[in-house]
């Protein structure tokens, strides 16, 4: 029996500016892909996944069952250091009391997971593993809400994951070490990732795309709606007047560079990182970008202006909610590798 044939099941990617999904479907020979992307609606997350439910057999989407990923809100990460002799028996205690520890939260409310990492070039006592938590109250808040909707959760995945696992495609250049940039949506995301397992992560919190969107709103004195289609036409280059006829546009520019250089810096960032804990240089990072078209765009422009040249975009639908639906799927990760 074809391992597809049942078809995998559908990622489902909420974030603040909607809803991504993906399936695989078909055979592993011949698989076809199944995207949609739902625009935000205001309500409750149970009024979402009640959404999603009614929408998925009209867009052609087979089954019920759904992987969904963690709010990136409600997650948090981190490097611990583990003994080095220790079997992995301790090791999900010891790395939930850690990032409890770190985070100042309850460990027994932190759902927690770890994974390997390589070992850095200088001798380190311990040995590195990366983990990841999020409270049992909001994944089972989710489970709760998609049930609800007639929806059956197979799991819950960090977005992080899911993404580096899902740009793992033949369109993009392979490469054993990749630095990720995320922007579309939320916060821009900086992953660096060893074989498509994701090892320094980077989430600039001080730049938020609602906020980008709501300052331009404010500062133009217009509708959201409005201020998003000023940010998407308007070009990071500054018009050549010396004082531009446009009341909107310096504003614009001044807000959508902003965000921008926010990635830019998490590039740069992880990239020093990297060098300074694996002694490999930024040339040895290949760099994909992910994202709405219009800051991939903008994005790209600005890395050339850097000097970095490096950089792949994703193509449409390689991103967190692909990597969802390839979650546990070793025969439909074949496909992407």
């Amino acid at each position: 029996m074809n391992p597809l044939a049942s078809s995998t099941p559908i990622g489902v990617d909420i974030t603040q500016r909607g809803v991504n999904l993906f399936q695989l479907t078909g055979s592993a020979s011949r698989p076809v892909a199944k995207t949609a992307s739902l625009s935000h609606a205001d309500g409750d997350l149970e009024d979402t996944f009640k959404r999603i439910a009614r929408v998925l057999p009209r867009l052609g989407f087979r089954g019920s069952d759904i992987v969904i990923a963690a709010p990136t809100d409600s997650c948090v990460t981190g490097l611990v250091e583990v003994p080095a002799k220790a079997g992995d028996g301790p090791i999900p205690k010891l790395v939930r009391m850690e990032l409890a520890r770190e985070h100042k939260l309850d460990p027994g409310s932190l759902e927690s997971a770890w994974w390997d990492i390589p070992s850095p070039t200088r001798a380190a006592a311990g040995r590195p593993v990366m983990g990841v938590g999020c409270p049992s109250g909001v994944l089972r808040e989710l489970a709760e809400a998609a049930s609800s909707a007639g929806l059956h959760v197979v799991a819950v995945d960090t977005r992080s994951n899911a993404l580096a696992r899902g740009l793992r495609g033949a369109e993009i250049p392979h490469a054993q070490w990749q630095v990720l940039c995320d922007v579309s949506a939320g916060s821009p995301t900086v992953l660096v990732t060893h074989e498509g397992t994701v090892v320094i992560e980077h989430r600039a919190t001080e730049a938020v795309l609602s906020h980008l969107m709501q300052r331009v709103a404010d500062d133009c004195r217009t509708e959201p709606d409005v201020a998003e289609a000023l940010c998407r036409m308007t070009e990071l280059t500054a018009p050549r007047e010396r004082r531009s006829k446009s009341f909107a546009q310096p504003r614009v520019i001044a807000a959508v560079r902003e965000y921008v250089q926010s990635a830019v810096h998490g590039v740069s960032q992880c990239s020093q990182y990297h060098h300074h804990r694996y002694g490999l240089a930024e040339s040895d990072l290949v760099g994909v970008v992910t994202g709405e078209s219009w800051l991939v765009d903008r994005f790209i422009q600005t890395m050339i202006e850097h000097g970095d040249s490096r950089w792949a975009v994703a193509p449409a639908g390689y991103g967190a909610a692909r990597g969802l639906a390839l979650w546990n799927r070793p025969e439909a990760q074949e496909i992407a590798a």
